[in-house]
């Protein structure tokens, strides 16, 4: 592969790739402007929702036809990386996110989301595609807050919804104490090199400085690791996912992790690089228990929405696995976050689209008794989901385990990556329980589904299943992404 090379980059070069940010910025000054002087209005009102979904699918598209356009030579600046990995992430982010939207203007329509709410969750793209694309910490900060307290107003918006209130105080409190963290970490960074730009800026560091730097480092990673859950890290997860609805906590489940990982890789790259390779058997230990504790509790759960909270530790942990391969092949990671993020979108689009009879969300396990012989499609999307997190093949997730235990395996770790086929067969338990109580169990109450939905869920079932038909196509361009992350 030609080696690349980051050259500085002018807005007149840029902004084509800065587009889909540009849109939900001007998506959240309409729905304000709209919402604060016209919202007695309705006819506008309904003008006003129809070109909110005109800019959502215009940025959907424009990062997805950015996928085929990247540039040849990687563009940079003092604050932004602008690469296949910022485009690549993009588009999934717009696609992951249109799921999360439709529901969301479903709900402001129907009157039970304020207008803010679509306000907060454009804020809350716009600070991702900042974090993906963050060249420097202080960028990094940045995305990282207007994603985070984004989705603090947002948890708290949703009216009608029992244990919101709680939910979003303790997402508040425990992301300022992680928050905290990276900020201290940063300020240390800076004490010890002068410098926040992820590669220092090749600024030598004596001895001294260096352990104060590692310190630094050190955490920023904790506060990174309470945005993934990883172990210790992971305790607010499923008290959060209990207490919110199923759209919220599809999107701490997928566009919040794609984020986090996004920035991991980046870290790993450069920054982390020294400090990782001195702290390997630690991050393998955090690693290691993520999957153990995501495997372990969710055996016991009865909540969906805690389970698939216990799932996502457990799939995190897996996919924490893939940096102990070397940089050159962060691939697989990317790889795997797409696979359990689709999967993920799908599981819970499904299920926000089911009600009970008397309106409240599904929240049980049991409550998907007979799903199979009431709804069959419905019921066949979330196996597909389920099949594709517990790593059944030819579904999604197993490709994407099966790439990081080759990649950990030829890297001479073949113990841990035993221990990883044990806890993804015992988490895979759990998943299969959920497919038998979906088509063998008696049915229990009846449900409705919102028919309107049917579309994104198919669209996303789709990309699930033909997962082996574009893996092809996707596994160049996330080689050649690991590759540009571990340049300066």
């Amino acid at each position: 592969m030609p080696e690349l090379n980051y050259t500085e980059f002018t807005f007149g070069q840029s902004w084509p790739f800065f587009l889909p940010l540009i849109l939900m910025l001007y998506l959240t000054f309409q729905q304000t402007v709209l919402g604060l002087f016209f919202k007695t209005r309705p006819a506008l009102l309904k003008v006003s929702h129809q070109l909110n979904w005109f800019l959502f699918l215009g940025a959907v598209l424009i990062a997805g036809y950015g996928l085929f356009h990247f540039p040849h030579t990687a563009l940079s600046d003092t604050f932004f990386k602008i690469d296949t990995l910022t485009i690549f992430s993009t588009a999934l982010v717009m696609f992951l996110g249109l799921p999360w939207f439709a529901a969301l203007m479903k709900a402001c329509t129907a009157g039970q989301l304020k207008f803010e709410g679509i306000i907060f969750y454009a804020l809350s793209l716009s600070g991702l595609f900042v974090m993906i694309s963050a060249n420097h910490f202080l960028s990094l900060y940045l995305g990282l807050e207007l994603h985070a307290l984004s989705l603090y107003a947002l948890i708290v918006l949703h009216q009608h919804h029992q244990g919101a209130d709680e939910a979003g105080f303790k997402y508040f409190t425990l992301g300022a104490i992680a928050s905290a963290f990276i900020l201290f970490g940063i300020a240390l960074v800076y004490g010890a090199s002068h410098s926040l730009s992820f590669s220092l800026g090749g600024v030598p560091i004596s001895s001294d400085m260096k352990i104060l730097l590692d310190i630094g480092y050190i955490f920023v990673f904790a506060g990174m690791a309470f945005k993934l859950a990883l172990v210790p890290f992971h305790m607010w997860v499923p008290d959060v996912y209990a207490g919110v609805n199923n759209t919220i906590a599809g999107i701490l489940a997928t566009l919040t992790k794609v984020g986090a990982v996004i920035l991991f890789v980046r870290l790993m790259g450069l920054p982390f690089k020294s400090l990782f390779e001195s702290g390997v058997h630690y991050f393998t230990a955090v690693a290691i228990a993520s999957l153990l504790v995501g495997a372990l509790a969710g055996l016991r759960q009865k909540h969906l929405r805690r389970l698939m909270a216990y799932s996502g530790i457990g799939q995190l942990g897996f996919l924490a696995l893939g940096f102990l391969a070397p940089a050159e092949q962060n691939g697989a990671i990317l790889l795997y976050m797409m696979a359990y993020t689709l999967s993920a979108a799908l599981f819970f689009s499904v299920l926000s689209s089911l009600a009970k009879k008397e309106g409240d969300a599904l929240s049980q396990i049991s409550d998907l008794a007979g799903l199979g012989r009431q709804y069959p499609v419905a019921a066949f999307m979330l196996a597909t989901a389920l099949f594709s997190m517990a790593g059944i093949p030819p579904m999604a997730g197993f490709w994407g385990k099966l790439t990081i235990l080759m990649n950990i395996i030829q890297a001479g770790h073949q113990g841990v990556a035993v221990v990883a086929v044990l806890a993804s067969a015992v988490a895979a338990y759990y998943y299969l329980k959920l497919i038998k109580i979906m088509y063998f169990d008696e049915t229990g109450s009846s449900l409705m589904m919102d028919k309107q939905a049917q579309p994104i869920n198919i669209l996303l079932c789709a990309a699930v299943l033909g997962f082996v038909l574009y893996m092809p196509f996707v596994e160049p361009l996330l080689k050649t992404i690991a590759h540009l992350v571990v340049l300066p």
